[in-house]
């Protein structure tokens, strides 16, 4: 390549398929519909039979299985390569979709992805971060989540978080529950 100045942004495409790649990978290891198939003992048992060693206890767990490699994956990446925002980006959506697929996979991977994102990127992460937590119900941690970003960043960045932090507070909720007392829980931020 002649022009060095594009380097950084073939790095970054090349990095963006290398994670969906090897997310594609785990979702043909580990395909949802045979969780689903398969019978689960209940969850105190799984403990007992890990107490004791039991290597069998594990392949009863699926899920539990895919979070642990989808862990195994973030961290992999994080290590081995210098990701920017945007690849950082790119690996939290597909979190995210994982997470819908199978809900066990949920907030400890996101989390950790999050924890990386937000030393590229703590605006755009935080706000990420927060908006999946509004959506799984758990307004009072993505309020804190969002503190605690507003109290460690610069003021210019300060004043973007707000602004996106609004306009995601001032959106109307996709799927509000009349059974909650609390219809929309971004309205009581």
């Amino acid at each position: 390549m002649r022009d060095a100045t594009a380097w950084p942004a073939v790095q970054e495409m090349l990095l963006m398929r290398y994670a969906k790649a090897t997310d594609i990978e785990l979702r043909l290891r580990f395909r949802p519909e045979t969780f689903e198939e398969r019978e689960v003992p209940p969850a105190r048992i799984h403990k007992r039979k890990r107490a004791r060693g039991d290597a069998d206890a594990e392949a009863r767990l699926p899920s539990m299985a895919y979070t642990d490699a989808r862990v195994a994956r973030v961290r992999r990446i994080g290590t081995a390569y210098l990701l920017t925002a945007p690849v950082w980006r790119e690996v939290f959506a597909q979190e995210v979709v994982a997470e819908v697929e199978v809900p066990a996979c949920s907030a400890r991977v996101l989390e950790m992805v999050y924890e990386q994102w937000r030393r590229k990127d703590p605006v755009h992460a935080t706000v990420g971060w927060a908006r999946w937590l509004l959506s799984h119900g758990k307004a009072k941690a993505a309020t804190e989540v969002v503190m605690r970003a507003r109290s460690s960043l610069p003021e210019d960045e300060t004043r973007v978080l707000e602004q996106l932090w609004k306009k995601e507070v001032d959106e109307p909720a996709q799927t509000p529950s009349a059974d909650d007392p609390e219809v929309d829980p971004r309205m009581t931020l």
